[in-house]
């Protein structure tokens, strides 16, 4: 019976050295980051890390860059500016010859002008990171907010550069 034991117990060292002593290192990735690990016949929940210093990602540039805050700005700055142009232009002339995009309450076109400003850059936004992820060659995130700072500009510089009649008081 001694003897029967004894068998038992060296196969089973044995059967348990080949299966854990024997692990050759291999090469598993997970979300773009590889990594050796030492791995047996049996895989086990807890892997040996054999590098001495785990790796890092690689850097992946910004979305939110200093073009994307340069175009966010200059959309909200002229949004803001041709409200502040809009106004004044009312002030001075009265509500007839200024341009200002439509009939409506005032109030209302305003917000939506500056809400449209920032709802674009939201947007835009996620258009930029869609296009940085699937590496586009040529980006064209910034082609919706340059198109409204470019209206809104427009408008500004008309209210700004010309000429009405003075305003008449009654």
């Amino acid at each position: 019976m001694r003897m029967l034991l004894r068998v038992l117990f060296l196969m089973a060292v044995y059967f348990l050295t080949a299966m854990f002593a024997t692990a050759q290192p291999r090469l598993v990735c997970v979300n773009t980051v590889c990594r050796y690990v030492e791995t047996g016949p049996i895989a086990r929940p807890f892997a040996q890390d054999l590098n001495a210093v785990p790796p890092k990602p690689a850097a992946k540039a910004r979305v939110a860059d200093w073009k994307f805050w340069a175009v966010t700005a200059g959309t909200i700055g002229i949004s803001v500016a041709t409200t502040k142009s809009l106004v004044d232009c009312r002030h001075d002339h009265g509500i007839g010859p200024c341009v200002d995009g439509g009939y409506g309450e005032f109030r209302a076109r305003e917000v939506l002008r500056n809400g449209l400003a920032v709802g674009i850059n939201l947007i835009t936004y996620q258009i930029n990171r869609i296009e940085d992820d699937e590496d586009h060659k040529f980006k064209t995130w910034w082609l919706m907010p340059v198109g409204v700072t470019a209206w809104n500009a427009a408008t500004m510089v008309r209210n700004k550069v010309h000429t009405y009649p003075p305003k008449e008081i009654e």
